[in-house]
């Protein structure tokens, strides 16, 4: 006694075990593996292509932050120059240049932050480092990505908190200017999820060359150098 059903894809055989039960096969055709390695593939390939496309965003978007902080501190320069020429020359001072600069001091610092990580600029000790394999500094280098970006990770999320009561409770800065306390705030929020971002492609990065480089010197396609 004996039921076989076969379609398109599968094919499913019943053979008699006991009366009354029946043992069900699973075979998987020819062509069923060949559509399942088709459908693996084109989802590897959106995924790739969702990952270049938020990379490309990702990067105008710190292009844009560096943008911004080269015009706030050309601002700067500028309002500190023109506040001591009228003290020194008319005797009149500009009482909100000095706390706009520390404020935009602060605003520039986080604006770049991420960008100068992606291109490799800030600073490095790597005298040790240099004398490992090229596979064990990627790795050295993989896990400090990720202490790093976890690290910014909770400075977000407490600057994120801090910054949400300023704003819930509307406090002003003591000052001659009285800002809204929250906006000063904001950018750290701003540029330590943006670090965050950074530092988890810069450890994908480093965990590629681990993977795929063997003898020859590892640095990530986006840095020149490992930054601490």
């Amino acid at each position: 006694m004996g039921l076989k059903k076969s379609g398109p894809l599968l094919q499913y055989s019943y053979t008699p075990t006991l009366p009354g039960y029946f043992k069900a096969e699973h075979h998987i055709s020819d062509l069923d593996q060949d559509s399942y390695v088709r459908l693996s593939t084109r989802q590897e390939q959106s995924f790739m292509a969702l990952m270049k496309r938020f990379d490309s965003f990702f990067d105008k978007i710190l292009n844009l932050m560096a943008i911004v902080a080269g015009g706030l501190l050309a601002f700067s320069m500028l309002s500190v120059s023109i506040a001591v020429a009228t003290r020194y020359f008319f005797n009149y001072p500009i009482g909100w240049v000095i706390e706009i600069s520390s404020y935009i001091l602060l605003y520039v610092t986080f604006l770049v932050a991420a960008w100068v990580l992606k291109e490799g600029g800030h600073v490095n000790i790597d005298i040790i480092l240099n004398q490992l394999r090229p596979r064990t500094q990627s790795l050295i280098n993989f896990i400090t990505s990720i202490i790093n970006a976890a690290v910014c990770l909770i400075l977000t999320y407490y600057a994120g908190k801090v910054t949400l009561d300023l704003y819930k409770t509307n406090y002003f800065t003591p000052t001659e200017l009285e800002l809204p306390k929250w906006i000063i705030n904001v950018i750290i929020v701003i540029g330590s999820l943006s670090l965050f971002i950074q530092f988890i492609r810069t450890g994908i990065s480093y965990m590629g060359n681990f993977k795929d480089v063997k003898n020859r010197s590892i640095v990530p396609e986006t840095l020149k150098e490992y930054e601490l």
